[in-house]
């Protein structure tokens, strides 16, 4: 139940979550090289899969906090406000238990608040969402220890938003939460005071969908939820059970949590003990499995005793400048000329700004106003291209320019002098790598965490001419600099078409991978329209930032050549990143389509090109595509600005504005209409990179 109900009032305590892993199928049996039977050795896992078997030693073990647990400890709901007890919470041996060990949570009572101890377990950092959430677990119908025939105990699995203290109720606009709750004693019905079985999924507080019905269920079950396209379906012992309609499927991200407690207190002067045993909890982001596809993957586990995988990727916002966890938005300004009263040491100097627009801490996905994150009079001039990345790793988004000043500086004949600028969050601009002697050729600049380590690297790709690509990296170091150029790739017939280079987890794996827009134009098109394609990188698994060959993710023999922005982003929150396309059609026609990564993996776009939105009326002078999460609900939204010149302007400087399309909170891939997040009728013209 939500927070503020006194069903479910003391979920507030949470914070965000993180969790554990799980296998998506049966992993394969490796034959012992002796006599001796031996356990079965698991494939490696596939990614987006938590497990955990609960195989510690107590509440207290290194590993259990080090796997992304939380037990709960203090005060405070749901129920009677009492104490959370981390001595609740044990890890007994259980013969009944598929691994013969499991998680056993203890509420205990006096029938006072001070003789009561409830317990509680949850993941550590939100980052569950779409998938399948399952766990085994063992229900009580009498108390261990003592009498309780008066007691309303409540034993839960279950998955909530983050708590977010300074939002009214603790909860965003997108608050989500799925529950599985049994109470063998009633306490929410009294009409009906025997045991149930209930399950509950929340649009918001006081807004839920509830099952339930009248049974016992003492013993060991298979709960599991399932969410996909819109859809949340709960299963109990491999039957559906119930099904809540759209509008009460998640819109965020969640932890996973297990909790023992009393709805009240009653008959005072004698202890009793009730006890909830989980034997396995399992998540799998692919998709909605089956219930006996649940019971293979963890089958296979438990078989291979495998105890404990995680590979689920924690959703990051992109472009988060100030490390709230939501997007911002940068804009690199040129102001033109440097002033001659500024004394600007080199010449050719010109006025640079870096302004920001932060989301608003709201989760509303309304940005503030414009703030100057930088100013230099005498800067380096424009760059040829700009990257958002946080490069030191401290959580916050950094910004790095890349600067082509041809033969200025250069120290060979056929080189050119480049110069990569950076401006770490919250510090002074800074030189993060140069080039005497590297070229000009560079087409395309972004950046991405390669080695999957929390920093940033970045990528090149440049064009010799003649059909002639090749990808160059720069590693970060822990200081936000840069290593030395290292070539990933080389191509010497690829084509004249190169277009667009953007980074994006495709396949779900952690780590950046990077995706290639190629126009061929003519060659090999079936119509006018022309020839496209898209080819990933994927980004070596072991972290070496290496890349495996290019794969061809989509193409099309007759799709068009108005192309004029590609970028990466999740937009159906399944952790695996999705590409989105501005195509101008000419006067004012603009669409906005999407290609949906495979939820299998394979970092392609198996779907298929998909229009999300078309307008004839826009305006020439758009300019600029970026993606982030401006409404923190961990899935990617859109962001468009616009130069509409002396179009509505008050002043010389000109109207801009910025459109932001929202993805569909239900996590569809589908983008809610443009809405418009900041404009200013006298900006002025300069703005030449948005990230």
């Amino acid at each position: 139940m939500p927070r503020i109900s006194a069903r479910r009032a003391g979920l507030a305590w949470l914070a965000t979550a993180l969790l554990a892993a799980g296998l998506a199928s049966a992993p394969a049996a490796t034959a012992a090289p002796t006599a001796a039977a031996a356990p079965a050795v698991p494939a490696a896992p596939p990614n987006g899969v938590l497990f955990d078997d609960f195989h510690y030693t107590g509440p207290d073990d290194p590993a259990l906090a080090a796997h992304g647990w939380t037990v709960r400890t203090g005060t405070g709901g749901p129920g009677p406000a009492a104490k959370w007890d981390a001595a609740a919470v044990s890890f007994p041996s259980d013969p009944t238990a598929p691994g013969g060990q499991a998680l056993q949570l203890r509420a205990t009572t006096d029938g006072t608040v001070d003789g009561t101890r409830q317990a509680q377990i949850n993941t550590a950092q939100s980052k569950f969402y779409a998938g399948t959430y399952a766990a085994r677990v063992h229900f009580t119908d009498q108390a261990t220890v003592g009498d309780g025939s008066t007691d309303h105990p409540v034993q839960s699995f279950y998955s909530i938003s983050p708590f977010h203290q300074n939002l009214p109720n603790a909860e965003t606009p997108q608050y989500s939460e799925l529950d599985h709750e049994y109470l063998p004693h009633g306490g929410w019905d009294q009409a009906n005071p025997g045991a149930s079985y209930n399950t509950t999924a929340y649009h918001g507080s006081g807004d839920d969908n509830n099952v339930h019905t009248g049974r016992s269920l003492q013993g060991w079950h298979t709960l599991q939820t399932t969410v996909w396209n819109g859809t949340t379906t709960f299963y109990l012992d491999g039957s559906v059970y119930s099904t809540a309609p759209a509008r009460y499927s998640p819109r965020e991200p969640m932890n996973i949590d297990f909790n023992a407690w009393f709805i009240d207190l009653n008959s005072t002067g004698h202890a009793r003990s009730w006890d909830e045993r989980i034997a396995w909890v399992y998540y799998n982001d692919s998709a909605a499995l089956s219930p006996s596809d649940v019971t293979t993957a963890t089958n296979g586990l438990l078989d291979s005793q495998t105890h404990f995988v995680d590979t689920v990727p924690k959703p990051t916002a992109p472009n988060d400048h100030t490390g709230d966890g939501i997007s911002d938005i940068s804009l690199f300004y040129d102001h033109g000329p440097s002033d001659p009263v500024a004394g600007c040491p080199q010449s050719g100097a010109e006025h640079t700004s870096v302004f920001g627009l932060a989301a608003l801490p709201d989760y509303t996905g309304a940005l503030g106003g414009l703030t100057n994150r930088s100013d230099d009079p005498c800067g380096l001039g424009r760059p040829k291209f700009t990257a958002s990345g946080d490069f030191d790793g401290d959580g916050k988004a950094d910004l790095a320019a890349f600067y082509d000043f041809g033969t200025v500086g250069a120290s060979c004949t056929d080189g050119s002098h480049t110069v990569i600028v950076e401006w770490p969050a919250g510090k002074p601009a800074r030189t993060a790598w140069e080039s005497t002697c590297f070229g000009s050729g560079t087409k395309a600049f972004t950046a991405g965490d390669f080695r999957g380590n929390g920093r940033s690297d970045l990528a090149l790709l440049y064009d010799y001419g003649a059909g002639h690509v090749r990808l160059l990296t720069l590693a970060s170091d822990p200081a936000g600099g840069f290593g030395g150029l290292v070539p990933q790739w080389d191509a010497s017939g690829w084509g004249t078409g190169a277009k667009f280079l953007t980074a994006g987890d495709y396949n779900g794996d952690g780590k950046t991978d990077l995706a290639f827009f190629t126009d061929y134009g003519s060659v090999g098109a079936t119509c006018t329209g022309g020839h496209q394609a898209v080819h990933t990188f994927t980004a070596d698994p072991s972290g070496s930032g290496t890349f495996r060959a290019p794969v061809k993710a989509w193409e099309s023999t007759c799709f068009g050549g108005g192309t004029t922005a590609v970028v990466s982003g999740d937009f159906n929150g399944d952790t695996k990143s999705d590409l989105a396309l501005l195509y101008d059609h000419g006067a004012g026609h603009l669409s906005l389509l999407t290609l949906t990564a495979d939820p299998g993996g394979s970092a392609t776009f198996v779907s298929g090109l998909v229009p999300r939105w078309e307008t004839f009326g826009w305006t020439t002078g758009t300019r600029f595509l970026t993606a982030g999460d401006y409404n923190g609900d961990g899935k990617t939204d859109l962001a468009l600005f616009t130069d509409y010149g002396s179009v509505g302007a008050t002043c010389t400087g000109g109207h801009q504005a910025v459109h932001t399309f929202t993805a569909d909170p239900y996590g569809t891939g589908a983008l809610q209409p443009p809405v418009k997040a900041w404009e200013s009728t006298c900006f002025g013209g300069g703005t030449a990179f948005l990230n």
